[in-house]
């Protein structure tokens, strides 16, 4: 990838940034009150009705932050516990064969809005029980080369497994239940705040700037893997939304 983006200065080492938001979130609760208070609490932005077709399906995924019981009960550290659960998709598709994706999908007629569809999704692509799901909130909408309107749907799942090797526990007990997706991939949330991790290039149209091109690298969690695309952009507004302050690259259009 060209012509990639610099990364603002950076005045904190990643470890020290992680440091501080574990004390800025010392606990479970007042991490899930910082939460939903930010996100609850914004103007949703809506898609630009420029980008969409006349007739254009609707979508909901499932952006479900994971964490131990355990930290929750005896009021561990949440931010280095902290996970977010993705999919990777299978080759043999022919919409976005391969990549890295929330789970969910597109809203069908016993869906009552996008969260409905993304908790179904998602129970029938990974097994999550959508009773073990605690809904926060919509993020933005987004709009899908594919010229769906997708809606990230963000929620909480508290998880009764052990701390030692958790994310390997919870990838494999919500492991892929169809042929859509060969794995799931559960990402430290401390990964996807380092900066190290994190690639993005200037993306034109008829020679202006309007947007960028972005991924997470996960090849120390999941080689010859990515988090891209309009995946990677979920990520980072949930990131953006969140943590104010992150050390990611500031993305204006210029």
């Amino acid at each position: 990838m060209g012509n990639i983006a610099r990364m603002k200065p950076v005045y904190m080492v990643p470890e020290d940034y992680i440091n501080q938001l574990q004390r800025q979130y010392p606990s479970y609760g007042i991490l899930r009150n910082h939460i939903s208070k930010v996100l609850q609490n914004r103007e949703q932005r809506q898609a630009d009705p420029h980008e969409l077709g006349t007739d254009f399906p609707s979508a909901g995924v499932l952006l479900a932050l994971v964490l131990p019981q355990a930290v929750v009960e005896n009021g561990l550290d949440p931010i280095s516990h902290l996970h977010i659960i993705y999919e990777k998709r299978s080759e043999k598709l022919k919409s976005h064969p391969g990549q890295m994706a929330f789970p969910g999908g597109t809203m069908e007629d016993v869906d009552q809005d996008a969260r409905d569809a993304a908790f179904r999704e998602a129970e029938e692509e990974v097994g999550i029980n959508p009773n073990d799901l605690e809904f926060i909130s919509y993020l933005d909408e987004f709009v899908a080369i594919s010229n769906v309107l997708v809606h990230p749907v963000v929620a909480w799942l508290i998880e009764d497994v052990p701390l030692e090797n958790f994310s390997q526990a919870i990838a494999e007990k919500y492991r892929p239940r169809t042929e859509e997706s060969t794995a799931t991939v559960v990402m430290p949330l401390t990964h996807l705040l380092n900066p190290r991790y994190y690639r993005h290039q200037p993306y034109s149209r008829n020679g202006s700037q309007v947007g960028w091109i972005r991924y997470f690298d996960t090849a120390e969690i999941r080689p010859n893997d990515n988090i891209g695309g309009l995946t990677a952009s979920m990520t980072r507004r949930f990131i953006d939304e969140v943590f104010t302050d992150n050390l990611l690259p500031e993305e204006k259009i210029s």
